[in-house]
């Protein structure tokens, strides 16, 4: 581990994940060292019975947001945020299933919510899943917003255990587009659009309850992430889509209600789980994500309106059954801190807590629910469908505990990416948890072998460049510029005095490359801190096991008289595309503006790499005026850039670029 990964963890996730404080005897139990390993399990065959409620969490005094400007705010967007409180039970068998509008739960505040939880509902804490949404736009849950959350969750599991009834439940699922979630961390990391839709409905088949599981972080209407403006307190995409399921479902009463009287329901209960999240963020990549059903509308309409949407049609289709087996089992799972953090911060009261963390698993007939206590990630979340034994998988993260990010053991060794630095656990927490929740529902599986270290690769180069500051190259798993403000700079090495640098313990792929300007002896940053400047960025560089790739720079000095580039008109003449793009400033007799045409609603992975292949290329003239001849049909979007640097890519923020965008150009 190197340092500038400790200090990465210790800003971003600490201050939302981890603190400690004493936790009631009930829950202590289930940490007792006798107890961890040891698989507990439960079945019941029979009638189902049911109840659910919702409670407001709101706070009802100023809080502090985890993001934006932290002060005191009371100010809300969209409905409340809730304790949602789903109780199943089946003979003697109960389990209380509740879901918060939080970012999550440390391992202190989970245990006293679980413990009042248990004391005032009479539920065994072993028998409680405590989930979350991971809202970013509710307080964090320490000190008063803890206790008035626990209160209120207490309170929520009370009122379901004394409206229960006799139910039917059947689960659905399906894949939605693919463009609806974007891999943040890796190009070539993989992304899940499953939905999974619980119904359950009353003996008269009447629907009562919803409950869907997606992956997506809750993080598309936030409304502030800058230090320089206030956020406001909401339930994100989530409750969007809970309310628009209720409230469509109203609407289709509304007949009925005229038809046969008042005393007709028209309500029905609404609770969303988390997915395999951890790298996932619903933001989707190229022009697709505008388009809903033919319209183009904004992306993060387009997002919350598919998922609603599609949970609305799949419930007509959901069979339900009264006839349910049910399993529930659970565990604490050893697991070790990481050491070199430990010795850097040995006054911390992180290392308070146990070196476990609880799984849980829901089974109900052909479903398995695996609960995890932290961030899991998509490839992380595949695995577990495809060994889980059970026709349908679904994933609830961010419940019980929050250990982290839950990675591979290779990415997490790598320590790349900024999932693989988020937790205070070692490299083999992912393969720990991720196996032994497998083996709740499939205790035949045999997880894989630990990770070899030969796997990795390394990079290693000369830098020519005659500039005066000292050089650093960094290395991520995603062609963008470094991300400072959210700590996703990758991994870096300094150039040394004869140009040449070199970067180990690399996973094999695609690795992309940038050059920056510094004032500091070293490659690590501080919170907030920022390069001098960013020479280039977006150098390929494939890596293979147990070799070294090289890669040389040579690059110049960044010189322009063009102060900037605007597209002035564009119009279709037959299978031509011509018009005239607006220069301001002096075109260099060296220097050519290049010109593309890109594909309309083709689904890309990433908007970098995008710009490097346009479908039509042409030169733009100092006049500014253009010419793509002999385009084949097909819709486009024209774009265009200026290499100041002179590399041959188009880099945004260095370059000047126009990005593919205006009119939609139909060539017939």
């Amino acid at each position: 581990m190197i340092p500038s990964r400790l200090r990465k963890l210790a800003w971003v996730l600490f201050p939302i994940l981890f603190t400690t404080s004493a936790w009631g005897t009930k829950v202590g139990d289930m940490f007792r060292p006798e107890k961890v390993g040891k698989v507990f399990s439960e079945s019941a065959e029979g009638k189902l019975k049911v109840g659910f409620a919702s409670v407001n969490i709101d706070p009802t005094w100023p809080v502090v947001l985890p993001y934006g400007k932290q002060e005191e705010v009371l100010e809300f967007y969209g409905g409340p945020c809730w304790a949602k409180a789903l109780v199943l039970q089946v003979g003697e068998l109960k389990v209380a299933w509740v879901e918060l509008d939080v970012i999550g739960l440390t391992f202190g505040p989970a245990c006293e919510i679980r413990e009042r939880i248990a004391s005032e509902a009479g539920i065994g804490p072993e028998y409680i899943i405590l989930g979350t949404t991971h809202n970013h736009a509710y307080p964090r849950v320490y000190d008063k917003v803890k206790d008035w959350v626990a209160e209120r969750s207490a309170l929520a599991v009370r009122r379901a255990l004394d409206d229960m009834f006799e139910a039917r439940i059947g689960v659905g699922h399906r894949v939605l587009r693919s463009d609806l979630v974007n891999n943040r961390e890796k190009i070539d990391g993989p992304t899940i659009t499953d939905l999974y839709v619980f119904r359950i409905d009353d003996m008269d088949g009447r629907m009562k309850g919803v409950v869907f599981d997606f992956p997506a972080h809750a993080v598309m209407l936030t409304k502030s992430w800058s230090p320089e403006k206030l956020g406001m307190i909401g339930p994100d995409w989530p409750g969007y889509v809970r309310e628009f399921i209720e409230l469509r479902t109203k609407l289709d009463r509304l007949w009925e209600v005229y038809l046969k009287g008042r005393d007709v329901p028209t309500e029905v209960f609404t609770m969303f789980a988390q997915g395999a999240c951890g790298d996932q963020v619903g933001l989707g990549q190229g022009p697709t994500v505008h388009e809903l059903e033919g319209e183009l509308r904004p992306w993060k309409e387009v997002f919350v309106k598919t998922v609603a949407r599609n949970v609305m049609e799949m419930l007509p289709e959901i069979e339900t059954t009264s006839d349910v087996k049910m399993t529930f089992r659970w565990k604490t799972v050893k697991l070790s801190f990481d050491e070199e953090l430990r010795k850097k911060y040995p006054q911390k009261d992180w290392w308070k807590r146990p070196e476990a963390t609880l799984l849980q698993a829901l089974i109900l007939n052909d479903t398995a629910i695996l609960v995890f206590p932290g961030e899991l990630v998509a490839e992380l979340g595949l695995k577990c469908r495809e060994n889980s034994g059970f026709e349908k998988t679904v994933i609830v993260g961010y419940a019980n505990d929050a250990v982290g990010y839950i990675v591979s053991e290779g990415e997490a060794l790598e320590a790349l990416t900024y999932a693989s630095t988020g937790s205070i656990f070692g490299p083999r927490r992912g393969r720990t948890i991720v196996a032994e929740a497998i083996r709740l529902v499939n205790p035949e599986y045999r997880p894989d072998p630990p990770f070899d270290p030969k796997t990795f690769g390394s990079i290693a180069g000369r830098v020519h460049y005659d500039g005066k500051f000292r050089l650093v190259v960094g290395v991520m798993d995603l062609p963008r510029r470094p991300g400072y403000g959210i700590h996703a700079w990758g991994r870096r090495a300094m150039v040394g005095e004869d140009g040449s640098y070199r970067i180990e313990r690399l996973l094999p792929g695609r690795k992309f490359l940038y050059v920056a300007e510094t004032e500091k002896d070293s490659p690590e940053l501080e919170r907030w801190e920022k390069d001098k400047k960013i020479l280039t960025y977006g150098r390929l560089a494939v890596v293979r096991p147990g070799r070294t790739t090289y890669v040389d720079f040579y690059i110049k000095e960044p010189e322009t008289d063009v102060k900037a580039l605007k597209l002035g008109s564009v119009e279709v003449e037959g299978n031509t595309i011509a018009g005239r793009l607006l220069i301001e400033g002096k075109l260099g007799s060296d220097e050519r503006i290049v010109g593309g045409l890109y594909p309309f609603g083709v689904p890309y992975r990433n908007d970098f790499l995008r710009l490097q292949s346009p479908a039509v290329r042409t030169e733009v003239g100092p006049s500014g005026e253009f010419a793509f001849h002999a385009v084949p049909p097909g819709r486009y979007q024209v774009g265009f850039f200026l290499d100041v640097n002179g590399n041959g890519l188009a880099e945004p923020g260095i370059d000047l670029v126009v990005r593919p965008s205006g009119p939609v150009l139909e060539v017939e």
